[in-house]
């Protein structure tokens, strides 16, 4: 199943991940890959911190 977008709330380990480089479980990987491999357009992490993550952060214009 796909989707054009697709928002991840991520657990603990994806937070680290995402944030500090620490590997991740082959279940924590592959649950990751799936959702990830879903979206047609967009893959957008919703986080308190994305300034700690390294992606470009969306902003609403005005």
């Amino acid at each position: 199943m796909t989707h054009e977008r697709v928002l991840i709330f991520p657990t603990g380990p994806i937070k680290a991940f995402l944030t500090k480089g620490t590997l991740l479980t082959p279940k924590s990987a592959c649950g990751l890959y799936v959702g990830v491999t879903r979206a047609v357009f967009s893959v957008t992490f919703v986080t308190d911190k994305p300034d700690k993550i390294g992606f470009p952060v969306w902003t609403p214009l005005g």
